[in-house]
């Protein structure tokens, strides 16, 4: 038994003990600490593809990889998509059949839901010019655009007040972005209504 990585001779001595000739033959033999390893990252999106990356010692040449019982690679580097958010368990078994070493290594990957944004206004229908202050509902975020359907865009968490001078049917958007890189869209159609007052006696 070697308990040490390293190379060592191994010697083979053959006499004959009637006439006392022999014979020396050495060869060597490598021990190394072979050791299974991966790399990809630790949070993605749902949908995304994820480059996976064999890191393990150098001559592994046969693998096995598991992605959380949903499917499986006996590719160097494969690559896989989560279609559903979770955390997910990434087996891989690698093997160097030259030496027959074998190792194996078990992780976690997180996959996000895709984000929902969302807002509420203080009134929805009013007399032109209307002003309507916008009150965005959303989880938690990176970033946040929207689109007030007046001409005017705006980016950030809580948008200044909207002025909607003429009558007519808006559509209003938001998208938003986690720290994650997760992005998510909603458009709520002929959300605000202006209205023209009309004088009459």
């Amino acid at each position: 038994t070697y308990t040490s990585i390293g190379t060592y001779d191994i010697s083979l001595i053959v006499t004959d003990t009637d006439n006392g000739c022999a014979d020396t033959v050495i060869e060597s033999i490598s021990i190394s600490n072979y050791q299974a390893d991966f790399i990809f990252p630790e949070t993605v999106c749902v949908g995304e593809t994820i480059e996976f990356q064999d890191n393990s010692t150098a001559g592994a040449n046969q693998w096995e990889w598991n992605f959380g019982g949903l499917g499986s690679s006996n590719e160097e580097n494969p690559s896989f998509t989560f279609a559903g958010a979770g955390t997910y368990s990434i087996q891989l078994s690698t093997n160097n059949t030259t030496s027959g070493c074998s190792g194996s290594i078990g992780g976690e990957i997180n996959i996000e839901a895709t984000p929902t944004p969302s807002f509420t206004s203080d009134i929805t229908t009013d007399c032109a010019p209307a002003s309507i202050n916008f009150i965005n509902t959303s989880p938690i975020g990176e970033t946040f655009n929207w689109v007030f359907g007046n001409g005017a865009t705006f980016s950030g968490q809580n948008p200044p007040t909207q002025i909607y001078n003429t009558a007519g049917s808006y559509n209003v958007s938001i998208s938003m972005t986690t720290a994650n890189g997760c992005s998510g869209a909603f458009t709520e159609l002929g959300y605000i209504t202006v209205e023209d007052l009309e004088a009459g006696f």
